[in-house]
C-alpha cells in the first residue's frame, strides 16, 4: 500500500485539529493505537483522543504545523511545531514547542503507533514559574561550553 496519502491525511488532521473535530482522529488510527508523548503513554483511540482534547481544555491558541515529513516503509517521521497558551499562566505570547513524531501504520493504512519526541525539560518545565528556575539552573550547571 502506498502510505504517502495516509501520511498526508494524518498531517492535515493535526494542522486542522480543533476542539470540535478532535474526534475525527478515530478515522485515522487503529482502535488499539499506542500513543506516547512526554506526559502520556496510552493505548486505544479513545485514550489518544482524550490526550489531544486536553490541549484544547487546558490552553488557548492551540495549533500544529507539520514542517516536514519522511516515509520509511510503514513508518513516517513528522517534524512539527506546536503553539499554545496555557490557561493557568498569564502569557502575552503563545509557547512554541518543536518536535518530531514517529508514526507507524498497519497494512490497512491506519496509525498503530504514534510516538512524540520533544524536549519537555527545556520547552515546557523550564518555563513554569516555580520549577523553571531549578531547570534553568541545572541546564547552566550541565552546559559544557
Amino acid at each position: 500500500m502506498d502510505l504517502a496519502p495516509r501520511v498526508a491525511a494524518y498531517a492535515a488532521y493535526y494542522e486542522h485539529m480543533t476542539a470540535a473535530n478532535v474526534g475525527d482522529l478515530r478515522a485515522l488510527v487503529a482502535p488499539d493505537v499506542h500513543f506516547r508523548d512526554p506526559f502520556n503513554d496510552v493505548r486505544g483511540a479513545e485514550h489518544m483522543q482524550r490526550c489531544l482534547a486536553t490541549a484544547f481544555k487546558d490552553a488557548t491558541e492551540v495549533r500544529f504545523q507539520v514542517l516536514d515529513h519522511a516515509l520509511s516503509g510503514e513508518v513516517a517521521y513528522l517534524r512539527w511545531r506546536f503553539w499554545c497558551k496555557p490557561k493557568r499562566l498569564k502569557l502575552d505570547a503563545p509557547w512554541l514547542i518543536d518536535g518530531m513524531s514517529e508514526v507507524r501504520f498497519n497494512a490497512q493504512g491506519l496509525v498503530v503507533e504514534h510516538l512524540d519526541h520533544w524536549d519537555a525539560g527545556g520547552q515546557f518545565y523550564a518555563r513554569l514559574p516555580l520549577v523553571g528556575g531549578l531547570i534553568r539552573w541545572l541546564q547552566k550547571r550541565l552546559r559544557v561550553a
